[in-house]
């Protein structure tokens, strides 16, 4: 199957659509409803990001072409990207539970197809609530990551909570999470990825032996197949941004094992994007992601900061 260009921008669009907090205006990325995403070019100068695309506007723009797999520019927005990816699912994920969790408590039958997610938990009350929402706050980044394997090339999930090593858990100060709070957070884990195997993380593992473009080619099925699993929870917990995640999937799906498995086009991707940045020259960025807290988990906003 031959993809054209404008299939390669859409199926890249929708990755980045996909979390519902990015927008594609007028061929740039930006936050909705807000400022354009930036990228330190060099150590005084930011640059506009742009989606997958021959003509962007500027001397200083980047392209997101997360098949280049390169140091320099290209190296900065691949983290940018990713790191993007990785906190918007672990946000949602929090979401996910938060909700679930709620409707437990709350005894509702409002969502009969939210039932199965909730078996096995029993009683729910807010101080489960409570106690999900400082694993969240306070360890973030142990709480989900999706991260690349670049000797094994392969992409691997972890969870803090099911980290059998339970490094996670002594991480935490004692008596902030209570014991059966531990296994009822683990219960519904498994409910929301059907998996009641101890090996939870291999049915999420993607691994290649391909060379090209292994970061790209591992992570976003992984990623891919993550939020294949939380989206029958996130049209309801998430009902402003139900339908599009839905729609992107769908997008997503439908080109995703050409544009994985295919070797044809890669080179000219490549040549492409670094005709449009060629030069440009990256000086140590460093990229944060910050979380802006609310009381409610579906209220919750993510913002993204990009220093030196």
């Amino acid at each position: 199957m031959k993809l054209s260009h404008n299939d390669i921008t859409a199926f890249i669009n929708a990755i980045v659509e996909t979390p519902g907090l990015i927008e594609i205006r007028n061929g740039r990325i930006a936050w909705v409803g807000k400022e354009i995403v930036e990228i330190a070019i060099t150590r005084d100068k930011m640059g506009q990001l742009w989606t997958y695309t021959r003509n962007p506007e500027g001397e200083n723009s980047v392209i997101l072409n997360p098949f280049i797999e390169t140091i320099g520019v290209e190296n900065s927005v691949r983290n940018w990207f990713y790191t993007y990816l990785t906190s918007t699912f672990g946000l949602h994920l929090y979401n996910c539970m938060a909700f679930l969790l709620q409707v437990a408590a709350n005894q509702s039958d409002q969502y009969p197809s939210l039932i199965k997610y909730n078996e096995g938990l029993g009683d729910v009350n807010e101080t489960l609530l409570k106690e999900l929402q400082y694993l969240y706050d306070s360890h973030a980044d142990g709480f989900f990551s999706l991260r690349y394997n670049a000797k094994e090339k392969c992409t691997v999930p972890f969870f803090g909570i099911l980290d059998p090593t339970e490094e996670y858990r002594k991480a935490i100060p004692q008596g902030k999470v209570r014991k059966k709070s531990w296994v009822l957070l683990e219960r519904l884990l498994r409910n929301i990825f059907q998996q009641n195997s101890e090996d939870i993380v291999a049915e999420y593992t993607t691994c290649t032996d391909s060379l090209k473009c292994p970061n790209f080619k591992t992570y976003i099925p992984s990623w891919y197949r993550l939020w294949r699993a939380i989206e029958p929870i996130i049209v309801h917990s998430s009902e402003d941004i139900g339908v599009t995640v839905n729609d992107n999937l769908s997008l997503i799906e439908i080109n995703l094992d050409t544009l994985i498995h295919s070797t044809l086009w890669h080179s000219g991707v490549v040549q492409l994007a670094r005709s449009r940045v060629r030069r440009i020259l990256l000086v140590s960025p460093l990229h944060r992601m910050t979380m802006y807290s609310h009381p409610i988990a579906r209220d919750r906003f993510l913002q993204a900061e990009l220093v030196l």
